[in-house]
């Protein structure tokens, strides 16, 4: 669970730099969500529903090289999640949330997400035991990358299985199953869907530290842009990882993380492909009681949707400090590198468009203050940075961002 949670971790904080800067506050814990061994951490309630606003003041809001006005955003939204147990051990959890988002400056980028999720927790007796479950969200495509106040909603769903098979007290036998979808049909028309299955074996120590190996194999189809419909016919790719998995924890470090040899090849235009070593990884170091320092690296390809569903070979390195002098509020900061190498878009390899390079670098400092049980604010100051070899996609912000949430059971 602890290598799980830490890598989901990871894919969200990938992109992070030029997505919506209300991540900042989105992203902090309060001290007891189990970071800090200083403080107990807080029981899980079987149901738990909140209500939020926000404001966030933003220099750059259009990620442009020529600054635009200056941008307020202000949120509310509502969200919750309920746990039931059916029968003995079987739990259904549901999921949910809806923001609203209004700007001042660029009225046209006004727009309502949302999140929805639902999974059945399975168990079989004491060894067998998974997860079967779909989830849909919408979201504004990345200012970043369109440059412009378009509103452009994506719908991103997913579908998992997966179950996992105890051999005795020592080994542990895990499948899956995913298939995910992105769809839009402003910007650029068309969907994004990849199917993956993995099959891992893991070794359990008696204090619940796994050592694994993992095989993925995935297959995509993305559109093909229309600056590039005549020279091939579709955009498929087959991508395969096998990659060694650790999940430790002790009372100095935890580490999560995998690292491995992943190939991908394209039904059309092998310049494309991809084949390397791939990682991704966390380490938190607990320094004290109240101290921790974390690290972060990933370098792996992706197809996002938000990048005009191209193949990008990302980067990155980060340290996130934090301190949480009491049990009430804790401060943390996070600063990032990223290179993006576009090496892998269709428009590039056919010549349509030069290759583009990117270096993306973010600071963010937050911070988590529980005022109650119930009322809790989150403020963040984060500051982005892009720098490009292609003309007019360089750029720099900086935001503040603030949030209250109220509790509720």
């Amino acid at each position: 669970m602890f290598l799980r949670s830490l890598l989901a971790g990871l894919a969200l904080l990938a992109f992070s730099v030029t997505a919506q800067a209300f991540q900042a506050v989105d992203a902090l814990t309060p001290s007891s969500s189990g970071r800090f061994p200083a403080y107990p951490v807080d029981a899980i309630p079987l149901s738990l529903f909140w209500a939020q606003a926000g404001a966030m003041v933003d220099d750059d809001i259009l990620r442009t090289t020529v600054k635009p006005p200056t941008e307020t955003v202000l949120r509310l939204g509502v969200g919750g999640r309920k746990d039931t147990y059916v029968y003995g051990r079987q739990l259904l959890r549901l999921e949910g949330r809806v923001d609203g988002y209004k700007y001042n400056q660029f009225s046209d980028l006004d727009n309502v997400g949302y999140s929805a999720l639902g999974e059945w927790h399975w168990e079989v007796g004491n060894d067998l035991s998974g997860v079967l479950g779909a989830s849909r969200r919408q979201y504004q495509r990345d200012l970043a990358q369109i440059q412009r106040a378009v509103k452009d909603m994506i719908t991103q769903t997913n579908y998992v299985a997966n179950a996992a098979y105890r051999l005795g007290s020592s080994f542990r036998v895990r499948g899956g199953a995913e298939l995910l979808e992105y769809e839009t049909a402003f910007t650029a028309p068309g969907n994004v869907q990849t199917a993956t299955g993995i099959l891992g074996l893991d070794y359990l120590t008696p204090l619940g530290n796994t050592f694994g190996i993992e095989y993925r194999q995935s297959h995509g189809d993305a559109p093909v842009p229309v600056q590039a419909a005549a020279l091939f016919p579709d955009n498929t790719f087959k991508e395969r990882t096998l990659a060694l998995t650790v999940g430790y924890v002790n009372p100095f470090f935890r580490v999560a993380g995998l690292v491995g040899q992943t190939k991908r090849d394209y039904s059309a235009l092998a310049a494309r492909d991809f084949e390397g070593r791939t990682w991704r990884a966390t380490v938190d170091w607990l320094v004290t009681p109240k101290t921790a320092l974390g690290f972060e690296t990933y370098s792996l390809p992706q197809s996002l949707i938000d990048l005009g569903a191209s193949r990008v070979v990302v980067h990155g390195v980060a340290f996130g400090p934090g301190w949480a002098p009491t049990a009430k509020l804790n401060f943390s900061a996070r600063i990032m590198r990223e290179k993006q190498d576009f090496s892998g878009d269709p428009l590039v390899t056919t010549g349509v468009t030069p290759l583009d390079l990117e270096i993306v670098r973010n600071l963010r400092l937050g911070a988590y203050w529980e005022y109650n049980r119930q009322i809790h604010w989150q403020f963040a100051i984060d500051h982005g940075e892009r720098e490009s070899n292609v003309v007019g996609r360089d750029f720099k912000y900086n935001a503040l961002v603030a949030n209250v949430r109220y509790l509720f059971w």
